[in-house]
């Protein structure tokens, strides 16, 4: 029976989140636009007048050494001009998760730069400090917290066959109407554009602030390791936060899903072709196109998952048209939090199969795949053909028996909204994807790779057990080995009255003569996990808008950024003159 692991402390404590129907009742009205999470007040004078200076026009701070791309496309930026300087920072600096050393490098750099403290934890988080401004030194600080790392995900173009490096190309970032856009990959404006935030706020030249902390933790997209591990205080002084990982305009978060992943391993029994190679043919199959997305965000969204497209095909072939396939390799996804918008797999058939097996592909693809998704994946494509080099010498192939042991995984893994909240219409409680799947040629074993959220931590256990039930079916720790429920994180617990959430409320006012929607989110942000570390902190969330976060269509909308920063720097200085 697996167990559910409490790692470094975090996680398993999170039970104390409460029931699912008591958080839904807190958040009554989140997508409910008629009334407000937060109780409408009409504000003071006092607190509908900006108290914060704006950033003098066209100020840039301290010259950075940017590549030449960099400096002409912040030419063509408008303002924040301090802002941008930094994001360029972020997109020339490779940054995938768990091998961040160069940004980690290039913050210490700017931090010597903007002679601000630099502090690195064991686990790698920075945490760059700036002492409050002068008559402020009593004035309570503020936490911005962003994190360094960015999904890596990235689209074959025609004009460049070779895959993109993460791990040493710079993004090539451009501007597209409205908008910032990269090519062929995700843009890491989740998190790069906070982490700029918070470097731009660092460098403000009249900014009224307590101490400053920029916290950026590290490897937020795959494990939140940075956070779990994150060290204990004196690390951290303030008790506020803001967190700036948020992904809508002119809303604050105060709440977020918890998560966890689970892994499957199957045995693969490799066997050498005892048919010659005259015999046999092999077909390489690819999918390609599909939106992807956030596995929290757009996990309602109904979009195509490149991995269970795949294993539908092969499962056509093996149980209804009774064709003998086995595998070479297979792969599909890249990052546990995105949603599958590609995968491939080298099979082997009988030579004899081979006209059956090219027009059962074709056949399943136009009649059920196509027609399931025609309304939302207008660029998904597929295709299948023979490799006529194949060393059969070389490489064994799995024998039909593991192939169809995998397959059967693959259908039924799950994907999607498990539970809509019963109680706030429009929001999701639980939700998996099957996000990542792997087995290269001559290897024993396939990996496959689900994430799961929910708001409710009974119901992310109560979903480890039913994963954990596929292994009686499919042969436990003989063919198919599950593992435990690993780097669980609870959710975060909203809190509807704060300093902070009130600091952040009045500012928004007084900036834009509206008030502020305030929400929860099925996705993760690390709050939960540091309020683990630091209890008394008092946290809040908001960002500009990115849409397609975690995929190639990821873009920041620019004319949200402006406004971003301003309410971040009017709230920084409203806290301040809490003393």
């Amino acid at each position: 029976m697996s167990t559910l692991k409490k790692r470094n402390g975090a996680a398993v404590a999170a039970v104390g989140l409460g029931s699912a129907a008591a958080f839904g009742l807190l958040l009554y009205g989140l997508a409910n636009k008629k009334e407000s999470l937060i109780p409408q007040r009409k504000s003071k004078r006092s607190q509908a007048q900006r108290v914060s200076a704006p950033l003098p026009k066209d100020y840039m701070g301290v010259k950075l050494d940017l590549p030449d791309y960099y400096e002409e496309l912040l030419s063509k930026l408008d303002e924040p001009k301090l802002l941008y300087k930094h994001f360029m920072t972020m997109l020339c600096t490779p940054r995938p998760s768990e091998k961040l050393d160069k940004i980690r490098a290039a913050l210490k750099k700017t931090a010597q730069l903007l002679n601000v403290e630099y502090h690195q934890d064991e686990v790698g988080n920075v945490c760059l400090k700036k002492a409050a401004c002068r008559g402020y030194e009593s004035a309570p600080g503020v936490v911005i917290q962003c994190h360094m790392d960015m999904v890596c995900t990235s689209n074959k173009s025609d004009d460049c066959k070779v895959p993109f490096d993460f791990d040493n190309d710079p993004i090539e970032a451009y501007i597209d109407g409205g908008w910032l856009k990269a090519k062929n990959t995700t843009l890491g404006a989740d998190d790069g554009i906070g982490v700029a935030a918070g470097l731009a706020l660092m460098e403000h030249p009249n900014l009224v602030h307590g101490a400053i902390e920029l916290l950026i933790t590290a490897d937020e997209e795959t494990s939140m390791m940075g956070a779990i591990k994150l060290a204990k205080a004196p690390f951290l002084k303030n008790k506020i936060l803001i967190n700036v990982d948020s992904e809508e305009d002119h809303r604050i978060c105060i709440g977020c899903a918890g998560g966890f992943n689970k892994h499957f391993t199957v045995n693969m029994n490799r066997v050498a072709l005892k048919k010659t190679a005259s015999a046999s043919k092999v077909y390489e199959m690819n999918i390609s196109g599909l939106c992807g997305g956030h596995t929290g965000i757009q996990i309602h969204l109904g979009r195509a998952n490149a991995i269970q497209c795949i294993a539908r095909i092969l499962n056509y072939l093996v149980i209804d048209q009774k064709i003998e396939v086995q595998l070479v390799d297979i792969r599909g996804g890249n990052a546990m939090n995105a949603i599958p918008n590609a995968s491939q797999c080298t099979v082997v058939v009988a030579a004899g199969d081979a006209e059956k097996y090219e027009q059962a592909v074709t056949e399943y693809w136009l009649n059920y795949v196509l027609p399931e998704f025609k309304d939302i994946e207008n660029k998904m494509h597929m295709d299948s053909r023979p490799i006529r080099d194949f060393d059969f010498n070389a490489v064994k192939v799995c024998d039909a028996a593991s192939t169809q042991r995998l397959v059967a995984l693959m259908m039924m893994l799950p994907h999607g909204v498990v539970r809509m909240s019963p109680t706030v219409p429009g929001l999701v409680q639980t939700s998996i994807a099957f996000s990542m799947l792997s087995m290269e040629k001559n290897e024993n074993v396939a990996k496959c790779q689900c994430f799961a959220r929910s708001m409710s931590m009974n119901e992310m256990l109560e979903l480890d057990r039913k994963l954990n039930s596929l292994a009686g079916l499919l042969g436990k720790n003989v063919n198919v080995e599950i593992g435990d429920c690993c780097d669980l994180f609870p959710g975060w617990d909203p809190v509807t009255s704060s300093p902070a959430l009130e600091s952040c409320k009045q500012a928004h006012v007084a900036l834009f003569a509206k008030e502020a929607d305030v929400y929860a989110v099925h996705a993760g942000l690390e709050c939960g996990l540091i309020k683990d570390k630091y209890p008394e902190m008092d946290c809040i969330s908001i960002g500009p808008h990115i849409k397609g976060a975690h995929s190639t269509d990821e873009r920041l909308e620019l004319s949200t950024v402006p406004g971003f920063y301003d309410w971040l720097v009017e709230t920084v200085a409203r806290i301040a003159l809490r003393k």
